[in-house]
């Protein structure tokens, strides 16, 4: 018997190991990613900076932007919903054929969000709103959106593979890095072109390799028949996670009004230097809960009984994580508003005061994963929404009394009222 019981200790402890090194891997490869992507993009805009080439950098970083916020509406939060399907239903009988279906339909929903972000970009280039390089941006990188109704990052996700799809994820970054290069000598109007088709070309490589990874982890992807029922369904909650991601995006948006408007051009722009190095650093942390969101869902599937315990205690890591970035953040821009130039103090002075952010965020953001974890996509709206409101709300009137710090304030406020929401309905879904 005791030879036993420390042979199942055994197993049991190796599987720790395993599952413990999968993780470690796919933060590795995600950060990885992130890093290659995002730091390829940043080394082009800096070499378009010493040429002095800011107009089409300017240019190229608002079709970008824009682009990228297509590609969310068209993904409408599936990469969760796939992920939670597949993590739910692993080791079930039909497994795999659940989540072909599943797959089917919300690829079905993707399709026909493209096809409206697709009408979207005609109207805008026949009613002549956007200048000539971005139609010209618009219309190269319009196949991107009906390759990306098709993804599979959810998949890979939901098979603890997200290090997989966070590698193959930066390549139409480094396409457009690279095509940036290419054409920052070349006519503005050849440049859009060959810009918008680098983006085009880097999301059908994205999907190909996630296909390829896929199948070479067993999975072949097949496309079923889909019922008019299984579409709604996934309409529905496809369109509950664009409404708790896009209100965010709205969020930003009208702080860099309310900033344009009381604080003028220097406070604004300490007031995004700060928010991207915040967001970097929130992104590092989000790669953690990405990482950690099958396990997650596992255990709110075992244990209902205490379910905001459960969501704080397997996403712990991320947690520790955000405590440490925001001390390390605070620590360090207090030291450089006293020992640097005075030209950075006021920047360095202002990450000290918006580090408190990266905590309550990350406190915010794991209970709303907790939301996606259990299925409730509506309840993250009504989170998202309520705390985006109190957040422009505090934005309009920090901002008045102290400038910039305003929206350290504001950022805090909001998260604060996430949280409280967040634990006050989760509770009551452990008490039904």
């Amino acid at each position: 018997m005791e030879n036993q019981s420390e042979l199942t200790n055994m197993t049991s402890g190796k599987q720790e190991s395993r599952h413990g090194s999968r993780k470690a891997i796919n933060l590795i490869m995600l950060i990885g990613g992130f890093g290659a992507g995002q730091g390829s993009i940043f080394l082009a805009q800096t070499l378009l900076i010493s040429q002095g080439k800011l107009e089409l950098l300017t240019k190229f970083g608002t079709s970008f932007s824009f682009a990228i916020l297509a590609l969310m509406l068209v993904e409408a939060g599936s990469i969760t919903i796939l992920a939670r399907l597949v993590a739910k239903s692993a080791g079930t009988i039909g497994a795999e054929q659940k989540v072909w279906i599943s797959y089917s339909e919300t690829s079905a929903f993707r399709f026909t969000i493209s096809i409206i972000v697709l009408l979207l970009i005609w109207l805008l280039c026949a009613s002549s709103v956007l200048d000539e390089f971005s139609q010209r941006y618009a219309v190269y990188a319009a196949p991107a959106y009906l390759v990306w109704s098709v993804n599979a990052a959810g998949i890979l996700d939901g098979l603890k593979l997200s290090g997989v799809s966070g590698v193959v994820g930066s390549i139409a970054y480094i396409s457009s890095a690279i095509a940036l290069i290419i054409v920052s000598n070349s006519v503005e109007i050849d440049a859009a072109k060959v810009l918008g088709a680098a983006f085009s070309i880097g999301y059908l490589l994205t999907v190909y390799f996630q296909i390829l990874a896929l199948r070479r982890f067993g999975w072949n992807v097949k496309f079923r028949r889909v019922s008019l029922k299984g579409c709604v369904a996934a309409a529905k909650s496809g369109s509950a996670m664009l409404g708790s991601s896009l209100p965010g995006q709205f969020y930003f948006r009208a702080q860099l009004i309310i900033s344009n408007a009381f604080i003028g051009v220097t406070g604004t722009a300490l007031f995004v230097y700060g928010s991207q190095v915040i967001a970097a650093i929130a992104q590092m942390i989000g790669f953690i809960r990405r990482v950690e969101f099958p396990t997650l869902v596992v255990a709110l599937t075992k244990n209902r009984s205490s379910i905001v315990l459960t969501i704080l205690r397997e996403q712990r890591v991320g947690l520790l994580l955000a405590l440490i970035s925001f001390l390390v953040l605070l620590l360090v821009g207090l030291g450089g508003h006293f020992y640097q130039p005075e030209f950075l103090s006021g920047a360095t002075l202002v990450l000290s005061a918006y580090s408190p952010t990266i905590f309550t965020s990350a406190i915010a953001l794991t209970c709303v994963q907790g939301f996606a974890a259990i299925g409730r996509y509506q309840s993250i709206t009504l989170v998202t929404i309520s705390s985006a409101i109190v957040g422009v709300v505090a934005s309009y009137y920090s901002t008045q009394h102290i400038g910039v710090y305003g929206f350290a304030i504001s950022n805090i406020a909001s998260n604060v009222v996430s949280v409280l929401l967040s634990i006050y309905l989760l509770s009551r879904i452990e008490n039904k």
